[in-house]
């Protein structure tokens, strides 16, 4: 039978390594105790450093890369690991997504496994807005043009896809319709196709007063040539020496290509004349 009580002692230290471990404290009348030491190996834990996921839009640089950290034990953190934290990125700027991998942090505790994140490009906002024009009635209509808002690194509409087209509401007469750019395309980009308008307006030259007929004992209905859509005012005076003219009530809105306009309470003498109001 031993006497005594077994215990060890440990050579100090708890980074990775070998230490030795020599047990004391047995004894016997009998047994001559040789204490032979042993080693305690301490090898590394597993570390694993990811890169966070990240987001910019095209054209943006590149955002701050950040890490997260998973295995530190006895509450260390990344301040006890040597070396630079780095990081390699897949090269690219198009849309899409591209590996970010950390790299540089080194370790004698540690066990380092670098795991890569992404770094997702996402499309630019681009708006192409139709320009807005103006034609005479009658005339063609003119070449419908665009302007872009949102290109970036001074790229140009040469980087995109498609071909410019335009949808024009349909019409001829005098007024105001839409004109929305189309067909443009891009992996870069999310294209918005905004409209713009095209004004046809009256022609240069003024309506044609034409022979004024009676109406009744004191009506004249007075008649010109017209342009479909266009609002024309009658104004009257007797006296073409006077300096002003008079309105008869109610503009009148022309639905073809003649125009007409009743003035119920005329007198002997009226001079008559006819104006484009819109």
């Amino acid at each position: 039978m031993l006497g005594g009580t077994l215990g060890f002692t440990r050579a100090p230290g708890e980074n990775v390594g070998t230490y030795p471990v020599t047990p004391n404290g047995l004894t016997s009348g009998n047994y001559t105790i040789t204490f032979n030491p042993g080693n305690l190996t301490i090898s590394r834990a597993a570390l694993s450093i990811t890169a966070d996921p990240k987001t910019k839009t095209y054209g943006a640089a590149d955002p701050t890369f950040t890490v997260t950290y998973a295995g530190f034990v006895n509450s260390e953190t990344a301040a006890v690991l040597g070396g630079s934290l780095g990081f390699t990125r897949a090269p690219g700027e198009n849309v899409g997504t591209y590996a970010v991998t950390p790299n540089g942090l080194t370790s004698g505790n540690y066990t380092i496994t670098f795991s890569p994140g992404n770094l997702t490009i996402t499309r630019a906002a681009l708006s192409v807005t139709a320009d807005n024009k103006t034609k005479t009635y009658g005339a063609a209509d003119p070449a419908f043009t665009v302007a872009y808002v949102g290109f970036v690194n001074s790229e140009t509409a040469a980087v995109l896809g498609g071909t410019l087209g335009f949808n024009r509401a349909p019409g001829e007469n005098v007024g105001t319709y839409a004109v929305t750019p189309n067909g443009l395309t891009s992996g870069n980009y999310t294209i918005t196709f905004i409209p713009g308008t095209l004004t046809i307006t009256p022609p240069a030259v003024g309506p044609t007063l034409l022979s004024l007929k009676g109406a009744g004992t004191s009506n004249v209905v007075i008649t010109w040539t017209a342009v479909s859509n266009v609002t024309y005012r009658v104004e009257y005076k007797t006296d073409l020496n006077a300096g002003t003219w008079s309105a008869l009530p109610g503009d009148v809105l022309a639905s073809g290509n003649l125009a007409s306009k009743v003035d119920g309470d005329a007198v002997s003498i009226r001079f008559y004349r006819i104006l484009v109001v819109h």
